[in-house]
This record gives C-alpha cells, sequence and structure tokens, in this order.
C-alpha cells in the first residue's frame, strides 16, 4: 500500500473514551472556567458624581503632577530598601506631603481636588495610584460607601397558613420579606 492510499492518523479526534472525556472537559472549560475579557467602567463609584470634573486643562496638569510622583516615588522606595533607617517612613510620608501641596496650587477646594485626583489616576489603567489612595484614600472610601447601591436583603419566614404570596415547599407555606438596606 502506497503512502498516497493510508488515511492520515487522526488520534486526537478519534472516538475514543479518553478523547472523549479531554473534548468534554475542554468544552466545559471554555463555558465555565475561562475569565470573560469584558471590562465594566466602575469609576464612577470613587467618584463624587456630584462635582463638575471636567476641566481637561486641570486633569492635565494633575496627570504630569502624578506621573513626575510616580517617579520620584519609585526612587524613595528603592533607596528604603538599600538602607535600614526608621527615616524611611517619613521620608515617603514627606514626598506625599509635598506633592499634596504641589497638587493643592492648581485646585484649592480639598474635597474638588481630591475628586480630580482620583479621576486623573483611574482614567488609565497604568497610572500609578499610590498618591490617589495614600493622598486621598480617605475620600476614595466616602465616595464608594456614598455611591453604593442598596441591597435588598430578602428574609424567608414560615407562616402557618396560606396567605397571598405564599410558597408552599413540603406541606409548610413560606413567605418572602424583603427590605432595602445600604451597606
Amino acid at each position: 500500500m502506497d503512502s498516497k492510499d493510508k488515511l492520515p492518523l487522526n488520534a486526537y479526534h478519534s472516538p475514543s473514551p479518553m478523547n472523549e472525556l479531554a473534548e468534554y472537559i475542554c468544552s466545559w472549560e471554555r463555558k465555565k472556567v475561562q475569565w470573560n475579557r469584558s471590562v465594566v467602567d466602575t469609576s464612577c463609584l470613587i467618584l463624587d458624581n456630584d462635582l463638575k470634573l471636567d476641566n481637561r486643562h486641570i486633569i492635565k496638569q494633575i496627570k504630569h503632577i502624578i506621573n513626575d510622583f510616580a517617579i520620584v516615588w519609585r526612587n524613595a522606595c528603592q533607596e528604603k530598601d538599600k538602607c535600614d533607617d526608621d527615616n524611611d517612613i517619613d521620608n515617603l510620608d514627606a514626598v506625599i506631603l509635598g506633592y499634596k501641596e504641589k497638587l493643592s496650587k492648581i485646585v484649592s477646594d480639598p474635597t474638588l481636588l481630591a475628586n480630580y485626583v482620583i479621576k486623573a489616576s483611574y482614567s488609565n489603567i497604568s497610572t500609578n495610584k499610590t498618591l490617589a489612595w495614600s493622598g486621598y484614600g480617605d475620600t476614595i472610601i466616602s465616595n464608594l460607601k456614598k455611591n453604593t447601591p442598596k441591597i435588598k436583603h430578602t428574609q424567608i419566614v414560615e407562616v402557618k397558613d396560606y396567605v397571598d404570596n405564599a410558597k408552599e415547599y413540603l406541606g409548610k407555606y413560606y413567605v418572602m420579606i424583603e427590605d432595602d438596606k445600604t451597606v
């Protein structure tokens, strides 16, 4: 028999039990395990949505300061790693305070400034967020608390007799009571 007449071996797609199991596992993994790469923008939760944060000139200035801070911060952290001095934490705090002072010259209102810094930091995924969290972390947390949607809590209560909206399960009746609570 010529090599032309031979059928190519197709071991992977053969109907053997092991290959069928492997194919089933791969298809299950594609449906259930592999991550969905879609992204949901949640930046509205960390910003105060009552403020007007659309001045591009201010955002551009703040981005430049954040980029400068990232370089100085990286160098300060590298110096901190080299020496074991107790003053290193004070040096890092001084860097943050110095940049907060530079930022306060751009926008005088502290709440507005904090939200501009948060917006500029989170406008790009690769932007360093250390200044936003170290300098304005309390504002981020308060914005999160303010913007967190209410959660519905449902309580299932057994009732003796059938009432409206009651569900029967194994001969007993239950009612679902919902209430709104903030986290």
